[in-house]
């Protein structure tokens, strides 16, 4: 047994000292103290040590105009310089950073109660990843050509377990890609980015680029949506991240989330090395403690190894020794609670009393009426349906449930609740990778866990950080079509799309009067196959001279569950087939669209009566665009990464799924359906697709050629109707659209859609047209690929052979 080997905090005090233990926030290059004003202060508590660290005053209105108008002038500035110029200031700042890394490692263990060891481990790899950001800074033109950054960027931070990770992460994306960053966190952790920020500044970073307030106890809401921020990034658990999105999708506010990669998995096949795998696991669990969500370890062993590995496993976990933070020889922080007169509630069940817990040995005594922090716990043969797995999210257990079959393993990792990484441990590669591409997760870790890098992806489906993606997330195209303005009237997005408004026309095929046109009645596409909607019912489309040109059929509700249904059963067809195969299937679809080019611009020009040659040149960017994205299908599947970690990390680009997409009413009517169908085909994924609720007969006519261009069945769907409101909404609520485009010009859809989103993350794109622009630059490239796929990124570590 160890004696304690204590670290002291007596850095971090003096520097609370040096500012009299009283903060108001970081505005413009220089810490706000509070001066001794009749302010209300919020005491900060170290749950690392059972005492207070001092006080901060939440920002109010008149700091917080300030601190926006510092960020706005500096975002002018700094967007302005050179590349080589952002990238010294940035290079400078890692290098101040480098000189604190120490008492900056001590601060973020102080605050969040993670042991010394770790909080300077992290601190050391913040460390790389801004060095990372710094060069990214200066090859940024070349890597993403025609882009531009957003302005001030808001970050709202309400996990404590962040704070240090996050000034990474998000201040080196932000800062490289020519943004000001402006952070608002909650007080009892707001220590850690004051700190970082006066390191920056010392460093010689621009005044105003980096802006720190602590959060308010209520109205952070005004701030959000405050005129000014360009982009709101939320970095809190999943709960918050989907309140927070809700509330601003009335304002239309851009948004973001990071909520962790939820609790870690880990899948032990016959073959593994057990004893690595169970010191691997036992090292993941220790690490995994103060981490909110990410807490805990869930574990699925091959029931043939089971018997030997759970004694391995055990023995691990009681080797873990659970002290204070600033112990040397601690594997486990005690948390003390940040409130000492209201300690906080049990877990949602009392895993503790039950008898198959096994506690893990502890010498400091617990609460038993308030338990805090809870027991760390070992569960042995649970099933994946045990309320002790559904409920205990967030805390510190070891789950262990067994299974027969690797391919029984692929159903009990993608049904496990919010996860995102998964750690495979096998001595046999090919199984190891055939697994990887089956497993629904962001990270694959192959004999390893929790590795990072900052070039590489990792996070959740609802918020991806590092990598290219991560840095996407905060730039945007350089000359970008129309966007709709941010709202302040209220929406009633409640009942949006609740119930029809109107009554359909008619039964198809009735024409109440001899009006001239075509008179040709449409069906629905799904399936493979045209159908009627189930009502039965059908809309008439008008020219602008009040011509009626063409029935169309109005589709239900009913229609759109058939038609995801159908989509669902395509995707999994779709996507299984080789790029190769799916460029030779895009390429056919061309040369059809290009025989029966004649036929789509007189359906065009009989539609609106549009000067010919804009309706021929609308069907020849539908042509090129088709042949574009034919060519793409093998161009961009994934890479492989180098990275500080001794071993190869495969990045791999996988189709998002099910996509549904809302066409534009009345702009560029075919070649808006055209080019968001064929960018979505082109990386594997199905779509459902909303017509326009005016003019759909380019796109039902188009699926004339979809018939005759060996499409599989179900990857193109296409529905018509007036009531697009109702469509949508059915649309969005479903659980198995994987994401939603919308391009039409209406508010309220697009502030719909991405309330609705929220309830399940799916992934949303707003592209309104508003003009009659079509340029090939909005249709193409990386601006639109992002949507298209989700980056997965398999770690394969290595060093058995010359390892001594």
């Amino acid at each position: 047994c160890y004696e304690e080997v204590m670290d002291s905090y007596a850095n971090c005090m003096r520097w609370m000292q040096g500012h009299a233990y009283e903060l108001r926030g970081f505005v413009d290059g220089s810490v706000e103290k509070s001066e001794h004003r009749d302010v209300e202060f919020v005491t900060v508590n170290s749950p690392a040590f059972n005492d207070e660290a001092g006080m901060v005053v939440p920002t109010d209105l008149e700091l917080f105009n300030r601190a926006l108008k510092s960020s706005l002038a500096a975002q002018a500035a700094w967007a302005e310089l050179q590349p080589h110029e952002r990238c010294t200031h940035m290079y400078n700042m890692v290098r101040s950073l480098q000189k604190h890394q120490t008492s900056f490692g001590e601060m973020e263990s102080m605050q969040s109660a993670k042991t010394v060891a770790f909080g300077l481990e992290e601190a050391a790899q913040m460390v790389r990843y801004l060095y990372h950001y710094a060069g990214v800074a200066m090859t940024l033109n070349e890597r993403f050509p025609a882009s531009r950054p957003k302005g001030v960027v808001l970050v709202l931070v309400e996990d404590g377990s962040a704070t240090c990770p996050v000034s990474a992460w998000r201040v080196g994306e932000v800062l490289a890609a020519g943004n000001s960053l402006l952070i608002i966190v909650k007080p009892d952790f707001s220590l850690v980015p004051l700190l970082f920020a006066e390191i920056a500044a010392s460093g010689g970073l621009p005044r105003g680029l980096i802006n720190v307030l602590a959060a308010p106890p209520d109205g952070i809401e005004k701030f959000l949506k405050a005129e000014g921020v360009a982009h709101v990034h939320v970095v809190a658990p999943q709960s918050q991240c989907k309140e927070l999105r809700r509330l601003l999708a009335e304002p239309m506010v851009p948004y973001s989330s990071y909520s962790g990669c939820g609790r870690p998995l880990a899948v032990v096949l016959e073959g593994a090395d057990l004893h690595g795998a169970a010191g691997g696991i036992g090292e993941a669990f220790a690490n995994s403690s103060s981490k909110g969500e990410s807490c805990g370890v869930q574990v699925f062993v091959q029931e043939s190894i089971y018997g030997k590995f759970i004694g391995l496993l055990r023995k691990e976990l009681n080797r873990l020794r659970i002290g204070l933070a600033n112990d040397r020889t601690s594997d486990i922080p005690f948390v003390f609670p940040h409130d000492f007169t209201a300690p906080p509630p049990p877990p949602k069940i009392a895993y503790t009393e039950l008898p198959d817990a096994e506690l893990l040995p502890c010498a400091y005594g617990y609460d038993k009426k308030h338990p805090h922090p809870p027991r760390a716990a070992l569960f042995a043969d649970v099933t994946p349906s045990s309320p002790v797995v559904l409920n205990t999210v967030g805390w510190p257990v070891v789950l262990v449930t067994q299974f027969r079959t690797a391919k029984e393993s692929v159903a009990l990792v993608n049904s496990a609740i919010h996860h995102a990484e998964v750690s495979i441990w096998t001595e046999r590669l090919p199984a190891a990778l055939e697994l990887a591409n089956a497993y629904k997760a962001t990270s694959i870790f192959v004999n390893g866990q929790r590795l990072r890098d900052a070039s590489v992806e990792f996070g959740s489906r609802s918020g991806i950080v590092c990598g290219e993606r991560g840095l996407l997330t905060f730039l945007q195209p350089a000359e970008s079509s129309a966007r709709l303005s941010r709202k302040s009237d209220k929406m009633e997005l409640e009942t949006f799309g609740a119930k029809v408004e109107s009554v359909p026309y008619g039964p198809c095929g009735i024409s109440s009067a001899s009006q001239g046109g075509d008179l040709t009645t449409y069906k629905m596409f799904y399936g493979g196959r045209q159908k009627r909607s189930l009502s039965n019912a059908c809309n008439t489309s008008n020219t602008n001279d009040h011509r009626t040109v063409c029935y169309f059929p109005e589709a239900g509700r009913k229609d759109v569950r058939n038609a995801v249904e159908s989509a669902l059963a395509g995707f999994k067809t779709w996507s299984s087939r080789s790029a190769h195969n799916r460029a030779q299937v895009l390429f056919y679809l061309a040369e059809n669209l290009q025989l029966r080019k004649a036929e789509m611009v007189a359906l065009i020009r009989n539609m609106n009566n549009r000067p010919e040659a804009a309706c021929e040149a609308e069907v020849s960017a539908c042509i090129r665009r088709l042949f574009y994205w034919a060519a793409t299908c093998d161009k961009d599947a994934g890479s492989v990464r180098s990275t500080t970690v001794k071993g190869t990390v495969v990045r791999v680009n996988e189709p998002v799924g099910v996509i549904g997409i809302a066409c534009a009413d009345d702009a560029c009517l075919l070649s808006n359906f055209v080019s968001a169908m064929a960018a979505a085909l082109a990386t594997g994924n199905s779509v459902v697709v909303l017509a326009s609720k005016d003019w759909p007969q380019p796109a039902l006519r188009f699926c004339q050629i979809l018939e005759t261009s060996d499409v599989p069945p179900g990857v193109v769907n296409v529905l018509s109707g007036k009531e697009q409101p109702v469509l949508l909404r059915a649309l969005a609520e479903h659980h198995d659209v994987n994401a939603i485009w919308y391009h039409g010009q209406a508010d309220s859809s697009a502030a719909f859609l991405e309330y609705a989103a929220s309830h399940n993350d799916k992934r949303t794109w707003v592209f309104p047209v508003q003009d009659s622009t079509d340029q090939d630059r909005h249709w193409m490239g990386w601006q639109v690929t992002q949507h298209t796929t989700q980056p997965k990124s398999i770690w394969l570590p290595y060093g058995d052979t010359f390892g001594n």
